[in-house]
């Protein structure tokens, strides 16, 4: 935003101003104007809910008009508006308009993501961390290992190990670089790591529950890249994968009880399923449409 003072001159009814060598006839008596400068344009995804954004509805996320009697609105809507882009600048201005609304703490959903630990699922390990290798036998690096530097404290992971779902997690750190401290790990000694709160699922879910859900495990996925299923619901090879709150949601409908950690279940008590999901099915020569 310039913050020059354009003057203005009233006749009338209206006001005339000139900025950047450019005259404007505006209605009404107004004796400040200002110029903006327009960052970015942005395209909204289709299941955008802030349904009111782009029809003339002014909005305040800063400055001395912000109703804080509408934090929650506000927080929500700031949130999508985090989630349209990855400008540096634009962000920054989005985070502090957060400020305003949350006492000074940035409020923001948790990431869900769900893990393939396989043998690491131990006391010693893959119950109380975490890790991934740097690189590969073959020098190289994978997405499902460098995910784990991207988790955050308090996002939500699903432990799955040996054709079972055993658990869900907090993280309690954010994802940092670590030793390999297992002896008789085949990885080299670089790493990353983040440590985790698990709470056992008792009972475990079994992989069956994704092969025969897999066509509305994909409709909740369909904004992740790298799921963690293949197309017929089977587990990935690999390890921390992207998930989806929505997905997560899912899970605990078919677990048919809380989880059992509060802030868990008290997130994913907030999650809406779209009730709205076509189920396409082939039968002899007849598509049917549910």
């Amino acid at each position: 935003m310039d913050k020059i003072d354009i003057p203005t001159t009233e006749k009338g009814d209206t006001t005339i101003f000139s900025d950047l060598e450019k005259d404007f006839i505006v209605s009404g008596k107004w004796n400040k104007f200002i110029r903006l400068e327009v960052i970015n344009n942005l395209t909204i995804p289709n299941d955008w809910v802030w349904q009111s954004l782009g029809s003339s509805e002014t909005t305040y996320l800063n400055g001395s008009r912000i109703a804080l009697e509408s934090s929650e609105n506000r927080i929500k809507n700031i949130n999508q508006l985090l989630k349209l882009s990855d400008d540096q600048l634009i962000n920054e201005l989005l985070n502090d308009s957060l400020l305003n609304f949350t006492g000074g703490a940035i409020i923001k959903d948790p990431s869900i993501w769900f893990v393939t630990q396989g043998a690491t699922f131990t006391e010693e390990r893959g119950m109380k961390f975490l890790w991934a290798p740097e690189k590969g036998k073959d020098g190289n690096s994978r997405f499902y290992w460098e995910n784990v530097l991207k988790v955050k404290k308090g996002d939500i992971v699903f432990n799955y190990s040996e054709g079972e779902l055993k658990g869900v997690s907090l993280a309690s750190n954010d994802g940092y670089k670590a030793e390999n401290k297992d002896a008789q790990s085949p990885w080299g000694p670089n790493g990353f790591r983040v440590d985790i709160d698990l709470t056992i699922l008792n009972p475990a879910l079994k992989s069956e529950i994704f092969t025969r859900n897999i066509s509305t495990f994909n409709i909740h996925l369909s904004k992740v890249n790298n799921k963690p299923f293949s197309i017929n619901g089977s587990i990935n090879q690999g390890y921390l994968y992207e998930f989806s709150k929505e997905a997560g949601r899912y899970i605990r409908d078919l677990y048919n009880k809380p989880f059992g950690n509060k802030q868990i279940d008290e997130f994913f008590d907030k999650v809406k399923l779209n009730p709205k999901i076509i189920i396409i099915i082939k039968w002899k020569n007849l598509i049917l449409v549910y």
